[in-house]
């Protein structure tokens, strides 16, 4: 799976999502209401403006110790994209042109692993932005998605006459893989949290400078993860994008209104069988 999200390197304003504070009421209830497995696994619960359509037990998989579905990237690809039009360009009107000070993006879904590829037009270089420190084969691992993703680019820009195309497509433009100081060597499951947060908070700059609020493989590590699937599921529900926005809402608020211990058994249950309910899925 190839997802494209358009990030500039300049002008760069939006806001990071804060992994430091508690949930907010909202998020709290958004998130209940979501993970205690209410409705069916084929309700939509994200319907963009732009097309993308996003099923329960999708959004399920946020759920801690899971899996992300590939799809989350989608409707994560599709919110990202839309704060980009949101940035003010200055005089010149935003059109979907590549700049030459422009990254894209390309989550990728490998054997059940997501990492994202970079194509950073500002350097010109290709970077690999993968949370698993595990040193694979990289032929097998990244070449056999990079060689014909980068022929597709660069026939692209050749097409276009775009400026960097010869940049590019030169055989010195090595692909890096970064070694950013939190990938992880245990952690099996969180490879999609991490490839979000990679996409929300990466412009390009030196890793050193590069400050995501990741900390190395531990426990803090993985509560902040967690917080982070609670918090990027109510960003999704609660977005200005998503056309059932009021229903979800709506949903979570009245589920509140069922009693405290029939939610905590909806909790307890959830921890039981999420698992499951998603691979029937």
């Amino acid at each position: 799976m190839f997802l494209i999200q358009i990030q500039s390197l300049y002008q760069f304003l939006l806001k990071i999502t804060d992994t430091k504070p508690k949930l907010t009421h909202q998020e709290s209830i958004v998130c209940e209401w979501l993970f205690n497995l209410q409705g069916n696994t084929s309700d939509v619960v994200v319907q963009t403006k732009y097309g993308q359509t996003t099923e329960r037990a999708v959004m399920e998989s946020l759920y801690a110790n899971t899996k992300i579905f590939g799809e989350v990237l989608d409707t994560w690809s599709d919110l990202l994209n839309h704060q980009e039009l949101e940035r003010d360009f200055g005089n010149s009107p935003y059109r979907l042109f590549l700049k030459v000070g422009v990254s894209v993006f390309f989550p990728v879904v490998r054997s059940a692993h997501i990492f994202v590829i970079i194509f950073n037009l500002n350097k010109p270089s290709i970077e690999i932005l993968d949370n698993s420190a595990v040193e694979g084969d990289y032929e097998g691992k990244y070449r056999v998605i990079l060689k014909p993703l980068k022929n597709l680019f660069v026939r692209y820009f050749k097409e276009i006459n775009h400026p960097r195309e010869i940049a590019i497509s030169k055989e010195s433009t090595k692909p890096q893989r970064l070694e950013m100081s939190w990938r992880i060597v245990k952690n099996k499951v969180d490879c999609g949290v991490f490839a979000m947060r990679h996409m929300e908070t990466y412009m390009g700059q030196p890793l050193s400078k590069w400050k995501p609020g990741l900390h190395k493989e531990s426990a803090v590590q993985q509560t902040t993860l967690e917080k982070l699937r609670q918090r990027y599921a109510h960003i999704m529900l609660n977005s200005e994008i998503n056309i059932l926005k009021a229903k979800v809402l709506d949903l979570a608020e009245k589920y509140q209104k069922v009693e405290f211990k029939v939610r905590t058994d909806h909790a307890y249950k959830a921890m039981q069988t999420i698992q499951k309910r998603l691979k029937e899925y």
